[in-house]
């Protein structure tokens, strides 16, 4: 072989051992670093109107090109907020690092929400030729559900149905899932149970997935629908009703943790873990507030937190604090799910666990400011 291909060979792969150092491969979970998660928190408070905040953020992220995406969502609240001129000068000042598809994608997801109902049959003119030319599949599949939210039943039915299609064809990935939990989040609201649980059936069963799943606990429609059309695992069946034999107990029984193989398909518990059930409960703590049993979910939470459980979760620590961050967050107590990001041992894992947190968090500014204090005590 010639020195200089020996050269090459060489310098490729101190190359790469050098990006993976700096964590430079954000799509690696084990690679996540500070830039990465503080990109994902810019686009998180760029949908909660907190622009200072999301700018300040950006101005500290050093691996430009993680920006992208958040430089779409704030300039599309420039747009919103500030005029066209204010976003184009904007987007001006991004360079390379914008995401166009993002941007044009939102601003028509925007422009159909705002649509009159009485423009249901002039929408396909519209729109259609300027959702045909969008290229990410994740982002095509939410504009035809809007586009089937605002159309007419025939209509409706088609679009919704080229999205559950798109979903269909797609791999599993992360991206998918946030994609399926956005549509059935749609779903939900419009009071379509069909479509829900039909968006959610493509997800990875991962603590995000639950978080949106059990939401269907709320509407008596969509409790019939799932168990006339077996839409969900029969273990979940009649969960509410438990719920309010629980909540009239003094102490909530631990039991119901060995009701859920939940633990038993995660992959972030293993066999050194001396209890599934308890590695259940920061779930049933969310079912518990999704239920509307607020003391219940307060007394899930101190046994979640309690030294005996976290001396306990000590084989599966650091998936342990993830999930139960992930699932404190949806139940709103962001200062619970940020504290247990400070049980991790180290740094790095803190990272990962809030970086499982910023996806969960919802697009308001009292979570996204204790958020945004968290992660920049981390830089």
């Amino acid at each position: 072989m010639k020195p200089k291909k020996i050269a090459s060979i060489i310098f490729a792969c101190f190359a790469l051992a050098l990006a993976a150092a700096f964590g430079l491969f954000p799509f690696l979970e084990h690679k996540i670093n500070w830039d990465y998660v503080a990109a994902k928190f810019a686009t998180k408070a760029a949908d909660a109107g907190c622009l200072d905040l999301a700018e300040k953020i950006s101005n500290e992220v050093k691996f430009k090109p993680f920006l992208s995406k958040a430089n779409a969502h704030i300039a599309l609240y420039k747009l919103q907020n500030e005029g066209e001129k204010s976003a184009a000068d904007f987007i001006k000042t991004c360079g390379k690092n914008f995401d166009f598809e993002e941007y044009n994608a939102r601003r028509l997801i925007f422009d159909i929400s705002n649509e009159p109902d009485f423009a249901a049959g002039l929408l396909k003119i519209k729109y259609e030729s300027q959702i045909n030319s969008l290229k990410n599949p994740f982002l095509k599949a939410v504009v035809l559900y809007n586009m089937s939210l605002k159309s007419k039943p025939k209509d409706a039915s088609t679009y919704a149905n080229d999205a559950f299609k798109i979903l269909k064809e797609l791999p599993k990935s992360e991206d998918l899932t946030l994609t399926c939990i956005k549509i059935s989040k749609l779903a939900l609201d419009a009071k379509r149970p069909k479509d829900f649980f039909e968006s959610l059936k493509h997800c990875q069963r991962n603590p995000h997935y639950y978080t949106a799943l059990f939401k269907f606990l709320r509407d008596k429609k969509f409790r019939e629908y799932s168990w006339k059309n077996n839409r969900y695992d029969w273990s979940f069946y009649s969960l509410e009703t438990r719920m309010e034999m629980f909540s009239k107990k003094t102490k909530p029984p631990l039991d119901i943790g060995k009701k859920f193989r939940y633990a038993l398909y995660n992959s972030d518990f293993n066999g050194l873990t001396q209890n599934y059930v308890l590695f259940n409960l920061p779930l049933v703590a969310d079912i518990a507030f999704i239920c509307e049993k607020e003391d219940l979910v307060n007394a899930y939470k101190n046994i979640c937190i309690s030294p005996e459980t976290l001396k306990l979760m000590q084989g599966s620590k650091l998936g342990y604090l993830k999930n139960a961050a992930i699932f404190f967050t949806d139940t709103n107590d962001i200062d619970l799910a940020l504290k247990l990001a400070g049980l991790a041992d180290n740094k790095h894992q803190k990272l990962r666990i809030l970086n499982s947190i910023s996806v969960q968090m919802p697009p308001e500014s009292e979570f996204v400011e204790k958020f945004f204090r968290a992660l920049i005590s981390e830089k």
